[in-house]
């Protein structure tokens, strides 16, 4: 409490004296806040000018010093203007606090961030200075100076941090992909050692599809085998193999063409589709009978496979599948026209022409193994080519008889 006069100056915060006057109450003093501090709005400006700082008395009157200025701003101490300033003053030191709290949240998850990756990164042994600071040390504290730049907004810091963090990722996908081929070839493998198991016992489909197939021993029709196994994709199969009286000769192997291997299920009522293979002596023209009782005849495996094809998608050659459809029937025509009946001129043409596109891609029609690959390896084995192909067709053959769809038919061709 001061028992004088006095002016606040704004400037130096100093309780100058003005002239003496008679005691008649006592003074209240109002600090302001400052305003600068942290960078916040001014809190409480007192005017450039003097101010008069008075007290009201219980009548209403006040005393207090004349100024000479004429634009002195009296301040009523009483009428609720200290309680309004200390409330905005309150107000702003929770703002500040605030703001502080959530610098200090910052902080903590950059320490959080780098206690991480400290704990997942493989250990260094990290040879120590004389000063007894290692190198690990030394990444952290560089670590922490990047988190800083970066929190400031260092362009350059950004680009290597992005770099870094992208060659991590990369390396980590890298060793993603390898667990995953080595899961994958695990799972294959236990996958043709397990037996069959949980086979289906009632149709899916709407209609149940017979297809039965008449073939000669001499050119036995090794893409049925796949077939099968491409229909075994869509339904349950049960796939069967007989032999004609007029059949002379049948190897055991071929008897087993088809058979256990590829059916997946028991009950003929519940299979989606019949496959029967009857050996007959039919000379070179596999037969597909669409209808048993109309006794329909489709020849050659290029258009039992078109028409599995279409049973299996009934807008198979529709304008929307037109590239696939196209892409197909290229390669069919050509193991039925070249390889099948072709004389030995075509046949070799159309080795050189299977040489040329596998040189490009993996397989016939895109980066995957069908249908029509197999066609066209049966056509080549019935033609006496398989066993003399070299380059890319060789390594082609190779790589479809690893495939499941050509599960059953690596035993034949060797």
């Amino acid at each position: 409490m001061l028992h004088k006069s006095a002016v606040l100056d704004h400037d130096a915060l100093k309780v100058l004296p003005v002239y003496p006057l008679p005691v008649v109450y006592d003074y209240v003093l109002e600090v302001f806040y400052p305003g600068d501090i942290y960078l916040l709005e001014t809190v409480y400006q007192l005017p450039p000018t003097n101010v008069r700082v008075t007290r009201t008395t219980g009548t209403g009157s006040s005393q207090g010093a004349a100024m000479t200025s004429s634009s002195v701003k009296k301040v009523d101490i009483s009428s609720g203007d200290a309680a309004a300033i200390s409330a905005q003053i309150l107000a702003k030191q929770q703002t500040l606090l605030g703001k502080l709290k959530s610098l200090r949240g910052q902080l903590d998850s950059i320490e959080t961030v780098l206690r991480k990756e400290k704990s997942t990164a493989p250990p260094v042994a990290a040879p120590s200075d004389k000063g007894g600071n290692s190198v690990a040390a030394s990444e952290a504290s560089k670590k922490f100076t990047q988190c800083l730049e970066l929190a400031a907004g260092n362009n350059d810091t950004v680009k290597s941090l992005i770099i870094g963090e992208s060659e991590n990722v990369l390396s980590r996908l890298k060793y993603l992909h390898r667990k995953v081929d080595e899961l994958e070839q695990s799972a294959r493998a236990a996958a043709k050692s397990a037996p069959k198991v949980a086979k289906k016992t009632s149709s899916t489909r709407a209609k149940q599809e017979e297809l039965v197939v008449s073939a000669d021993a001499k050119y036995p029709p090794l893409s049925l085998i796949a077939a099968a196994n491409f229909l075994a994709e869509h339904g349950s199969v049960l796939a069967t193999s007989y032999v004609h009286s007029s059949a002379r000769q049948v190897p055991d192997k071929l008897r087993r063409l088809l058979g256990e291997d590829v059916s997946t299920t028991d009950s003929r009522s519940g299979a989606d589709f019949i496959v029967s293979l009857i050996w007959k002596d039919v000379g070179i023209d596999t037969t597909l009978m669409v209808e048993p009782t109309r006794q329909n005849p489709i020849l050659a495996e290029a258009n039992i496979a078109r028409y599995v094809f279409r049973i299996l998608n009934a807008n198979y050659d529709s304008v929307e599948n037109l590239v696939q459809f196209t892409a197909n029937d290229k390669w069919l025509n050509l193991a039925a026209r070249s390889l099948v009946y072709g004389n030995a001129k075509e046949r070799q043409s159309a080795v050189r022409q299977l040489n040329a596109h596998l040189g490009q891609q993996a397989f016939l029609t895109g980066p995957d193994v069908s249908l029509v690959d197999a066609v066209v390896v049966s056509a080549l084995f019935n033609a006496k080519e398989y066993a003399g192909l070299g380059g890319n067709v060789k390594k082609w053959a190779h790589a479809c008889s690893q495939t499941d769809l050509f599960a059953g038919m690596k035993e034949f061709l060797v």
